[in-house]
């Protein structure tokens, strides 16, 4: 299942991708969309790149918020990327992970889906979608995506 979501993402390079039994104590982090409903999602960041986040963009919530757009690449249609989530494995604690270097991503990203209604395959493109063709997100973050997640230990806050 969690093999099956990270290939779908089309996401992460594929020679970097590898399985890996996490041990903590560890902290890890994403950042997803205040008032969403969707489960928590499984794509998370190590602490050093929260730090290397905390360094580079400052104390400011919405500069570390941007930086993180970039470097994660995470499409502005994908999510508003207004909240942050943490994670804490305790010592000795065990998760099973898939680990690899994300992928640049365009600004948007056109993927098409089917109409409930119609039963029709669509694409809804947002409004400035010809404005920003061509614009890129950075990437080439270590993503760690957690397929299985104890929900009631994650966090929230709106900064580093």
């Amino acid at each position: 299942m969690a093999a099956r979501r990270v290939e779908d993402a089309r996401s992460l390079d594929p020679g970097t991708i590898r399985a890996k039994i996490l041990i903590g104590p560890v902290t890890l982090y994403r950042v997803s969309q205040q008032g969403s409903k969707a489960p928590i999602g499984i794509w998370w960041f190590s602490e050093q790149v929260a730090q290397r986040c905390r360094d580079e963009a400052g104390a400011d919530g919405a500069k570390q918020l941007d930086w993180l757009r970039n470097v994660l690449a995470v499409c502005f249609n994908w999510s508003t990327f207004d909240r942050v989530e943490r994670f804490s494995l305790h010592g000795g604690e065990r998760i099973p992970t898939v680990l690899g270097k994300g992928l640049s991503m365009p600004h948007y990203k056109a993927d098409p889906f089917i109409d409930r209604n119609t039963g029709e395959r669509v694409i809804s493109l947002p409004k400035d979608y010809w404005q920003k063709k061509g614009n890129t997100l950075l990437g080439g973050e270590l993503q760690i995506v957690l397929p299985w997640l104890p929900v009631n230990r994650v966090s929230t806050t709106t900064h580093l």
